[in-house]
């Protein structure tokens, strides 16, 4: 099988925000896969796909500090075990830049809805040649993120509703 990187596709399900006294405000995301995502198989554990992520998203340029991180790696993934969060889990972080991440958090601070779908590319992934990916958990505790692009969305409909909501307030 040969190495390669691999772009997975999910939905943010929920974000978390966190306040601190004595640290920078944290922003977690909880993200589900796309109906049309790719599947990444685990041995002995099967489509890791179908676990929740929950992804710590930092702002600038954190020192992750994990052994075998490629160079170029904005995050990581690592997969829990039900033992450690009370179900298997698939965690990790990304870092985005500090103008990106101040967008993210004002988006999510505001408390509009929107629609988010996040694109996550992680190495190194196994590819068959056949499009069956699978990550040999054996081989590489972590796997690498590598690039992330978060496509957020609102509809017409929700922008219609809250214009609407704000003039009538007025009156």
């Amino acid at each position: 099988m040969a190495l390669a990187n691999a772009t997975l596709k999910l939905e943010a399900a929920g974000w978390t925000q966190t306040l601190a006294a004595h640290r920078l405000p944290g922003l977690v995301l909880e993200a589900v896969r796309t109906p049309d995502s790719e599947v990444l198989r685990v041995p002995g554990l099967g489509n890791i796909m179908e676990l929740l992520f929950t992804l710590e998203v930092a702002r600038g340029n954190p020192d992750w500090q994990l052994a075998g991180m490629d160079e170029n790696a904005v995050g990581f993934l690592a997969h829990y075990d039900s033992g450690e969060t009370g179900g298997a889990t698939i965690g990790g972080g990304f870092a985005l830049p500090e103008e990106t991440y101040d967008d993210l958090w004002l988006r999510v601070r505001s408390g509009v809805s929107f629609s988010a779908t996040v694109f996550v590319t992680a190495t190194p992934i196994q590819n068959d040649g056949l499009g069956n990916l699978s990550w040999d958990r054996a081989d590489r505790k972590f796997l690498s993120i590598t690039d992330v692009q978060i496509k957020c969305r609102r509809t017409l409909e929700e922008t219609a509703a809250g214009f609407a909501r704000r003039t009538d307030s007025r009156t």
